[in-house]
């Protein structure tokens, strides 16, 4: 959602269900403390210091300094930048609420904060609730002072809701703001919270429910949606018993050349893996076959005239992509990827196709040649650029990145929540294209294939770093797909779970008696 359209869901939620501002701020903090407890090991071990502005975002962050102190054991410090008679109403009733014992700083000195940040270790924590998605413009003075101020220190950065001094509803990569480890949204996500010019600030992203009725948060095609794990174990294909090889799909992978010969394979392979009945790999040039190709895979031979479910080309095909796609366009009306060198021909050509299921790839170099434009700039709205020519080629687009973005010609548009920045890496691609080739032979449309390929894709990557950060192989994404398809389908049977107001502060005691992950 805008900023301007969570804060009428606010309204709508206070004043025509019924619920309580205040609850509404019980809920935000006590959600935001169970994230705390299972990101951060050893709560009651860190320095952790909450800063709070003067309005309901401070007053968030105070009920976590609350729920820290009585749930888990901690000694937060509260700085709060304002005298008490300046805070919000909410804000003033939660500071009445702290426990005796947390150190609290009213009207609190900038200076004064920025030097003990400073002598702060990466174990320890600053709580960033000065400015929510109510603040418009840049930030001012004080505020700027505090900003610096948490991004000059060492500490860990937590935002609650939106990094201060963000844009609640785009990019604005060169404005002040606080560069958050994590954000913890409250509601519902921000649009700037996935815009590209924004994610550095963001850091990881969490989303804390605040049990809003379900009529008021209920999914509808005027806004993007945050695709995530709920998402895609609906959109999990099933396979009956009686399921044989050609019902599970045929795909025709047209990749790879002689100096290219990885493209064709990394595509067959993550075919396979992503659950193809049959995949045949047809390259140009003699030579062309990779010798990691699967065994499964079906090579050479004629693919004219051929059976097969869907098609996927471009990947390693160099000149030739121009050609193959115009006796594609003769030979099939199935659905089909188009990826890598087919992709500006493709749009070239684009009467021989409409009407067709496409799903074009691009990432946003291939993206700004496609439109004819030197380069898409950080602070470009990527999700209005994929909306308008996904519906101008009349074609679902997915545009790879952080925050893999899917657009269709209806106006649907979609934002991936999974992913991490180890994928950045040659073979990615192909991978993601045999995965979304793979769906589309197994019966999947367009618009589903494309949004759960991308999400199987990044879990994958998730589930690679598992046990810390490092480099990425495309070919070691692609072998994870099946385990992270089958922790998708064994969840179906599982309620997904939510943290909000009392059942919060619960959930919150049992992580930290327990213990979490750093």
């Amino acid at each position: 959602m805008t900023a301007a359209e969570m804060a009428a869901l606010d309204r709508r939620a206070i004043e025509d269900c019924g619920i309580p501002s205040l609850e509404l701020m019980e809920r935000a903090g006590a959600g935001i403390a169970v994230v705390l407890g299972r990101r951060f090991l050893n709560l009651s071990h860190r320095r952790i210091h909450v800063v709070c502005g003067r309005g309901n975002n401070g007053g968030d962050g105070l009920v976590v300094a609350r729920c820290l102190r009585r749930q888990a054991g901690a000694c937060p410090v509260v700085w709060v930048v304002a005298a008490p008679a300046e805070l919000s109403a909410d804000a003033r009733e939660n500071l009445a609420r702290l426990p005796e014992d947390v150190e609290c700083h009213t009207a609190a000195d900038a200076r004064e904060f920025a030097a003990v940040a400073a002598g702060l270790s990466p174990w320890d924590l600053i709580v960033d609730a000065l400015l929510g998605t109510g603040a418009s413009g840049p930030p001012r003075p004080p505020y700027t002072q505090w900003i610096e101020a948490i991004n000059q220190s060492p500490a860990a950065r937590v935002a609650v809701d939106l990094p201060s001094g963000m844009d609640g509803d785009r990019a604005q990569p060169g404005r002040l703001c606080v560069r958050a480890d994590l954000t913890v949204t409250l509601g519902l996500p921000k649009r700037g919270l996935v815009c590209h010019g924004n994610l550095d600030a963001v850091g990881g992203l969490e989303i804390v429910p605040l049990g809003f009725p379900p009529e008021l948060t209920r999914e509808d095609d005027a806004h993007p949606v945050l695709f995530g794990e709920e998402h895609a174990r609906r959109l999990l294909p099933r396979r009956p018993p009686t399921t044989a090889k050609w019902d599970a799909g045929r795909l025709l992978v047209l990749a790879g050349s002689e100096t290219m010969q990885g493209a064709g394979a990394m595509v067959a392979n993550a075919a396979v893996l992503a659950g193809a009945g049959l995949v045949q790999l047809v390259s140009h040039g003699r030579g062309s076959l990779h010798p990691a190709l699967r065994p499964e895979v079906l090579t050479g031979g004629e693919w004219r005239g051929t059976r097969y479910d869907a098609v996927v080309i471009g990947p390693g095909l160099g000149g030739e992509a121009a050609l193959l796609l115009r006796a594609l366009a003769e030979e099939s009306a199935g659905p089909v990827v188009v990826d890598a060198d087919a992709l500006v021909p493709f749009v070239q050509d684009l009467n021989r196709w409409r009407g067709r299921p496409a799903v074009l790839t691009p990432h946003v170099g291939e993206l700004a040649r496609m439109i004819g434009v030197p380069r898409i700039e950080d602070a470009d709205d990527r999700m209005e650029l994929a909306a308008k020519w996904a519906r101008e080629w009349r074609v679902t687009l997915l545009v790879k990145g952080p925050r893999t973005l899917v657009a269709d010609s209806e106006g649907r548009l979609s934002v991936n929540a999974s992913g991490n920045a180890w994928i950045a890496s040659g073979g990615m691609g192909d991978a993601l294209a045999g995965i979304l080739g793979a769906l589309l032979a197994q019966g999947m449309t367009p618009w589903s294939a494309a949004r759960l390929a991308a999400y199987l894709s990044g879990a994958a990557a998730d589930r690679c770093i598992v046990g810390g950060a490092r480099p990425l192989a495309a070919s070691e994404v692609a072998a994870a797909v099946p385990e992270v398809w089958q922790d998708l389908a064994a969840a179906r049977t599982r309620p997904p779970l939510t943290a909000t107001g009392a059942q919060a502060a619960r959930d919150f005691d049992q992580v930290n008696s327990t213990g979490g992950r750093d």
